[in-house]
């Protein structure tokens, strides 16, 4: 409805305290003579309502449409995919929350896991804080055949949200190197994508393009790999902090610099190098998932008492 829940608001004490909502990209007001000294900024800026991080990120690959998602791995490792607007129950039952999308008629919802660069930086720091993740990247071994990791170091995202969820490496031999675990932790990542973006298409979601954001979009060898592991197409960005460029989309309808959201998009995005999924890679990845959807579980049915 775009307004804050009368009943939440009443159960909390917080009628009346709340800010006035505000739809993304709309204006506000302006920086009053307090906040420019407090800011640094111009008195008399104009001041523009945001959006989520995830949900800007969406906005700057120019995720208008249903079916359009940016996938962006920083710290963690997140899909933000647009679809229509409408109940949310039926997402909710399955872990994924709805939320405002800048255009009226369409919603934001988010599939993650407490993955990306974290996981890799734990990796690195086992291995004594050497190779850098780059050089860990270039020498990852990402075969379909190889070890299987459950990235659920800390904890599970999307659609579990299970805090208690711990990670697991299946697979590992006397020969096993580091090139085999980090390759696990690598497609461990796109398998965890994989099955969001199965529960997601059992909700009617279908995606139809995934855009590349963050910093773990420059590595081509792992981009190939989420393709092939998922069968979408992964586009990269040519700005790859798509959540400021999003941003400043908005900025830019709410200040009036742009008619609409659209035309922003028309004139501040554009595309990049298209990893699709190799079929005889994609096809050989299929043992993968099913192998990962029985681990998942598994992991559960060995937790040990924290």
């Amino acid at each position: 409805r775009r307004n804050w829940d009368a009943a939440a608001q009443q159960e909390l004490g917080l009628v009346g305290r709340l800010a006035e909502v505000a739809s993304s990209g709309t204006r506000v007001g302006e920086v009053s003579l307090v906040g420019a000294e407090a800011f640094g900024l111009q008195a008399g800026t104009v001041v523009v309502a945001g959006a989520h991080d995830q949900t800007a990120a969406l906005v700057g690959t120019g995720g208008l449409d249903p079916g359009q998602a940016a996938h962006s791995t920083g710290t963690v490792d997140c899909m933000s995919l647009c679809l229509p607007d409408g109940p949310a129950a039926a997402y909710c039952r399955h872990g994924y929350g709805l939320g405002l999308h800048p255009l009226a008629g369409r919603a934001v919802t988010l599939a993650f896991g407490f993955g990306g660069g974290s996981l890799l930086a734990w990796w690195r720091t086992v291995l004594g804080g050497e190779p850098d993740i780059g050089a860990l990247l270039a020498e990852a071994r990402l075969e379909p055949d190889g070890p299987l990791a459950v990235p659920f170091w800390a904890g599970s995202g999307t659609p579990d949200l299970d805090a208690a969820d711990r990670g697991a490496l299946f697979g590992l031999t006397l020969d096993s190197g580091r090139a085999d675990i980090t390759g696990a932790l690598l497609r461990g990542m796109a398998l965890e994508a994989a099955r969001n973006l199965e529960v997601l298409g059992s909700l009617g979601l279908r995606v139809s393009r995934v855009a590349l954001v963050g910093g773990g979009s420059r590595d081509p060898r792992w981009s190939q790999l989420r393709a092939d592991v998922t069968g979408c197409v992964y586009q990269e960005m040519p700005v790859r902090d798509a959540g400021c460029l999003g941003a400043a989309m908005m900025a830019g309808v709410g200040a009036g610099l742009f008619g609409s959201l659209e035309e922003a998009a028309r004139g501040m995005v554009g595309s990049g190098r298209a990893f699709s999924p190799d079929p005889e890679r994609h096809a050989a990845f299929a043992a993968a998932r099913r192998a990962y959807r029985e681990a998942v579980p598994a992991t559960r049915r060995v937790r040990l008492t924290q």
